[in-house]
C-alpha cells in the first residue's frame, strides 16, 4: 500500500480514523504522478464524496462537502473540477431545507467563475468565459441559482439577471434557449418551436414497430413505412464521421467498415451514394450548426432520404413519451431551419 497516500488521506480526513472503505474507494493504488500531493487528495475527496453520497451517509456527505466547498472557495478551477459533486451538494442541502446555504454557495461559486459581480441587490451579470453552452457548469449553476431565487421569492432579481445574461451577447444558442425557457416560465410565455413537430401516439403504433430495441429504431421503422423513405440512426459518432465521409470517396468496403465501427450496424446499400450525392447540402448543414453549442452534439437522431433518387433529405430528432428536447438539440434544429435544411421533431405521445 502507498504509505505516502495513506498519510495524505489521514491529513484530509481529520474528523475520524480512515477506514477500509476509504482505502478501497479512494483509488489509493493508482498511477503516482509527480504532483501527487495535489492530485491525490483532490481526487480522493471527489471519489469518497461520491461513495458516501451513493451510500446516503449524511454525516460523511456533510464532511466531504465541506472539503469540496473549501477547494472551490480557494480556486475557481475547482468550481469546474467538482461540478458534478457541487450539484449533488446543492441537491443535498435543498432536501434538508437549507436553501439559504445553497444560495450562499451558488453565489460564491458564480462570483468565483466571473458569472456574477457584486453582492446582494447590486448583483449583476459578469462573464460566461468559463463555459458559455447549456451543459457547461457556469450556465448550469446559473440556471440552478435562478430557480433557487424563484423558490425563495426573489422573482424580480431572477428576471433581472436572466435578462442581463440574455442581452450580454456572450452565450451560445443552446445556453440562450436554456435560460430563456427559465425566463419564459416566469413571464408566463408558452414555449414554441421554429421547426415542424410530428406527434405520434405510441399506443397506436403497430406491434412490429414497438418490437425494436430503441426508440430511435422504433421511429426509423415507422417513418420508413409512413414516409416511404430509407434512413439511418445517426448517433454522435456517426455525425462526427460524416464530414470525412462527404469529403472523401471511400471504397465501399472501407466505408462499410468505418460505418460499422461507429454504429455497430451495417449501412443501407444506398447510404454511401446518398452521402456522395448530397455533399453540398450536408456540408451546409454541418456549417450552419457550428457554434450553436459546444462540440459535435445535438444533431438529429435520424437521417432520412428517398433511396430511389438519393434526394429529399430529412433530419429528425426523436423524443419518447416522457423525454424532453434539450437546449443543444433545439439549437441545432433552429440553425437547420435558418439554413433551409429540412428537419423535424418527432414526439411520441402516450
Amino acid at each position: 500500500m502507498n504509505e505516502n497516500r495513506v498519510r495524505m488521506l489521514r491529513a484530509t480526513i481529520t474528523w475520524r480514523e480512515i477506514t477500509d472503505s476509504d482505502l478501497a474507494n479512494c483509488d489509493i493504488e493508482s498511477f503516482v504522478p509527480l504532483n501527487d500531493d495535489v492530485i491525490f487528495p483532490r481526487n480522493a475527496v471527489k471519489l469518497l464524496f461520491n461513495y458516501y453520497y451513493r451510500d446516503g451517509d449524511e454525516p460523511e456527505i456533510t464532511n466531504f462537502a465541506r472539503l469540496i466547498e473549501n477547494y472551490m472557495a480557494a480556486d475557481s478551477y475547482y468550481c469546474l473540477f467538482y461540478g458534478r459533486e457541487f450539484r449533488k451538494i446543492l441537491t443535498f442541502l435543498q432536501r434538508q431545507g437549507r436553501t439559504a446555504r445553497a444560495r450562499v454557495l451558488l453565489e460564491r461559486s458564480l462570483r468565483s467563475l466571473g458569472v456574477l459581480r457584486g453582492n446582494g441587490l447590486s448583483l449583476c451579470i459578469g462573464s460566461f468565459a468559463g463555459g458559455d453552452y447549456s451543459y457547461s457548469w457556469p450556465v448550469i449553476f446559473f440556471d440552478t441559482y435562478m430557480k433557487l431565487l424563484v423558490r425563495q421569492g426573489d422573482i424580480e432579481l431572477a428576471k433581472t439577471l436572466l435578462r442581463q445574461s440574455l442581452d450580454a451577447g456572450c452565450l451560445r444558442d443552446d445556453a440562450i434557449i436554456m435560460l430563456d425557457r427559465t425566463l419564459g416560465s416566469l413571464e408566463k410565455r408558452k414555449p414554441r418551436y421554429d421547426f415542424p413537430v410530428m406527434m405520434v401516439k405510441k399506443s397506436r403504433l403497430d406491434a412490429q414497430y414497438l418490437g425494436e430495441p430503441t426508440i430511435e429504431l422504433v421511429a426509423l421503422a415507422f417513418l420508413q413505412d409512413e414516409l416511404q423513405k430509407d434512413g439511418v440512426v445517426a448517433g454522435v459518432d456517426l455525425w462526427r464521421l460524416i464530414p470525412d465521409l462527404v469529403r472523401t470517396e471511400l471504397p465501399s468496403g472501407v466505408f462499410q467498415a468505418a460505418y460499422a465501427e461507429v454504429t455497430g450496424a451495417s449501412a443501407p446499400d444506398s447510404f454511401q451514394y446518398f452521402l456522395q450525392a448530397n455533399r453540398s447540402l450536408l456540408s451546409r448543414a454541418l456549417a450552419a450548426s457550428t457554434g450553436a453549442t459546444f462540440g459535435a452534439v445535438g444533431y438529429p437522431d435520424l437521417i432520412m432520404y428517398d433511396d430511389s433518387n438519393l434526394s429529399d433529405l430529412l433530419l429528425i430528432e426523436v423524443k419518447d413519451v416522457h423525454d424532453r428536447l434539450r437546449p443543444h438539440q433545439e439549437a441545432v434544429l433552429n440553425r437547420f431551419v435558418e439554413a433551409g435544411i429540412p428537419c423535424r421533431l418527432l414526439k411520441f405521445a402516450p
